[in-house]
C-alpha cells in the first residue's frame, strides 16, 4: 500500500489501482481489509470465492466492495451518506469501470421510512443511524431514506452479507425473518452502543438459526457489560460446505425425524 494525501495506492493482480479517501484515517480502513484482512476466518472455513454474490452494507467508500470484486464477486453496495457514496461510486469508476456493482444510496434500518443519520465530525466511517453514545463529540443530524435488510435480501438474494453500521446492525439483523439463500454474514457488533454481554448472546443466539457456524465463540463465556477496547468485534456467520453446495446442518428435530423415518 502506497499513500500520498488523500490517495492510497493498492496492488493488485492488474498492477496498482488508487483508492481516494476521505481523511486520512480511512487508510486504517484499507490496511485492516487488506493487509490485515479482517473480514476473512480461514480456521472456519470463512472464504472468499469467485462468483459469490455480496451485499455490502455500511459500504463506506468502496473498500470491502473493491476487496470482494478482485476475488470475482458481485456486489451490491449500501451507503447513506452523500460525501461517502460520491467516493465509493468515483473509486469504482477508476477501479473497476463500474462493472458488478450497483450503488443504493439507502441506510438500512427496520422500517422503510426516512430515519435520523448522525454525521460524525471528522470520521468517515463513524456515521451511524442510532443516537450517539458520547456527548464530548458533536454529529451533525440530518435525515436519509432506508430500506429493510429483509427487502434487501428479497430484492437482491446475494448469498453474502457484510454489515458495517455502527450499532444499527443488531435490530437490522434481528428484523430479518428470512435468510434466503445467505450463506456467509459477516458483521461488526459494536459494544458501545449495546454494551451487555447478556444482550449480545442472545443476538448470536438469534443467528444460530440460520447459521451453523459462529465465531467468536470466546465471548460467550463472559458476563456483565464489555467495556474494553476495541468496542466493536467482527462476527463471522455461515453455513458448513457440503460436496458443491453450502447447507445448514440439520437440527435436532429434523435429525429426529430422519431417524424416525429409518
Amino acid at each position: 500500500m502506497r499513500t500520498a494525501g488523500r490517495l492510497v495506492s493498492m496492488r493488485v493482480k492488474a498492477g496498482l489501482v488508487p483508492i481516494e479517501l476521505s481523511d486520512k484515517r480511512d487508510r486504517c480502513v484499507v490496511h485492516e481489509i487488506f493487509e490485515q484482512r479482517c473480514y476473512e476466518h480461514l480456521g472456519s472455513g470463512f472464504l472468499f470465492c469467485p462468483r459469490q454474490h455480496w451485499l455490502d452494507v455500511g459500504a463506506h467508500i468502496g473498500v470491502f466492495t473493491f476487496f470482494v470484486l478482485q476475488h470475482g464477486c458481485t456486489v451490491v453496495a449500501v451507503e447513506p451518506c452523500a460525501l461517502n457514496a460520491s467516493l465509493l461510486e468515483r473509486n469504482l469508476k477508476a477501479i473497476a469501470r463500474g462493472g458488478g456493482v450497483l450503488v443504493d444510496r439507502r441506510a438500512v434500518s427496520t422500517k422503510a421510512t426516512t430515519v435520523p443519520f448522525f454525521r460524525h465530525p471528522s470520521i468517515s466511517f463513524r456515521h451511524t443511524t442510532e443516537p450517539p453514545r458520547r456527548p464530548s463529540v458533536q454529529f451533525d443530524e440530518g435525515r436519509v431514506e432506508a430500506v429493510t435488510l429483509q427487502h434487501l435480501l428479497d430484492q437482491h438474494d446475494p448469498d453474502c452479507v457484510k454489515l458495517d453500521i455502527q450499532g444499527a446492525e443488531r435490530d437490522a439483523v434481528l428484523s430479518v425473518a428470512d435468510w434466503r439463500n445467505v450463506k456467509q454474514l459477516v458483521l461488526e457488533y459494536d459494544f458501545e452502543y449495546a454494551p451487555e454481554l447478556s444482550t449480545f448472546h442472545a443476538f448470536v443466539a438469534k443467528l444460530e438459526a440460520h447459521f451453523d457456524v459462529i465465531v467468536p465463540d470466546r465471548l460467550r463465556k463472559l458476563e456483565g457489560t464489555w467495556e474494553w477496547f476495541p468496542a466493536a468485534h467482527v462476527i463471522y456467520a455461515h453455513r458448513r460446505w457440503v460436496g458443491t453446495r453450502f447447507a445448514r446442518a440439520p437440527s435436532p428435530a429434523e435429525d429426529a425425524a430422519l431417524l424416525a423415518r429409518g
